[in-house]
């Protein structure tokens, strides 16, 4: 099953800049995970220093005005959304963030590498992007049970970090209108794909979406290999029904989640394995939980990152 890593927001060693400008405010929080906030003190503290050493990371220094990229904002902050949201994990399974958490980090990092010359709260937030820190934490993450794993999928299916989907894929709006007629007067959703899909495994797999191994994939794997608008429409169909019509560069589709029924045991098997925290994580991040101050834009689980306003 893909880790939860590589969507890690914070690129910091490869920071490309763009254009538009953020300011500071007097708001208080400017994003949470849950419970688990950032405040406007510590990301303004952050970001001036992060901005400050474009020596490390190619960034550029605040303006005369106490402006600097909005990109760049946006890495930083999301890369503390991300942090917040492990800790939100943690915190829900009675197991708040150690200082030792970040240990294999540090222990790993030269001691002449240049990170070394950070202030200690920028460097330990680096520190917390690690993937061996990501992972190690996660094992303390409390197990769910089957029952929960139900509760969640029937609640909000990628909120669970996995979607189980079937799609029908045809060539126009008004084609995907009539799709959603007919499943409104009754048809069947799988026999309606072998019939009528145009993706040439339909026929067989009644436009089902699956893993090797499994009757789901991982929302990880949505974002990192799928396209964004499939995606986006995969994680906003209800719970139980199918999507409006989504298009994507393949044209138009007509997405389900499937049944418990159908999926539960190899939704079980994930959410209640060693890798039942990653996706979990991942299912976080995916869900109404994440907020972010519109100031910096807004959080988009296709890309596990923040995008700016329109």
């Amino acid at each position: 099953m893909a880790s939860v890593i590589p969507r890690i927001a914070l690129a910091i060693s490869s920071l490309l800049l763009l254009s538009g400008c953020a300011t500071f405010t007097e708001a208080d929080v400017v994003a949470s995970v849950g419970s688990h906030t950032v405040t406007q003190d510590e990301f303004d503290a952050l970001l001036t220093e992060f901005a400050q050493r474009g020596d490390i990371f190619g960034t550029s220094p605040l303006g005369d005005d106490g402006t600097t990229s909005a990109d760049q904002a946006r890495v930083l902050l999301g890369a503390m959304v991300q942090v917040a949201a492990v800790r939100e994990l943690l915190d829900a399974s009675g197991e708040p963030f150690r200082d030792d958490d970040l240990a294999p980090f540090y222990d790993a990092l030269p001691a002449d590498h240049p990170w070394r010359d950070l202030t200690p709260e920028l460097l330990d937030l680096i520190a917390a992007t690690d993937a061996t820190v990501i992972d190690n934490e996660l094992t303390r993450v409390a197990a769910l049970d089957a029952d929960d794993v139900e509760a969640m999928y029937r609640r909000d299916p990628a909120s669970t970090g996995m979607l189980c989907l079937r799609h029908i894929l045809v060539e126009t709006e008004d084609e995907a209108n009539d799709i959603i007629d007919e499943l409104k007067a009754g048809a069947d959703f799988a026999a309606l794909a072998a019939q009528r899909s145009i993706e040439p495994a339909a026929a067989e797999s009644g436009g089902a979406l699956v893993s090797p191994d499994s009757p789901c994939i991982t929302t990880n794997q949505y974002v990192t290999g799928f396209d964004q608008d499939f995606t986006r429409g995969a994680f906003v169909t209800p719970a139980d029904g199918w999507s409006e019509p989504v298009e994507s560069s393949f044209g138009w589709h007509v997405i389900l989640n499937r049944p418990w029924d159908e999926v539960g045991d190899g939704l079980v098997s994930v959410l209640t394995g060693p890798f039942g925290a990653s996706a979990r994580l991942d299912g976080l991040l995916n869900s109404d939980a994440v907020h972010v101050d519109p100031r910096y834009g807004t959080w988009d689980p296709p890309t596990g990152r923040i995008q700016p306003l329109g």
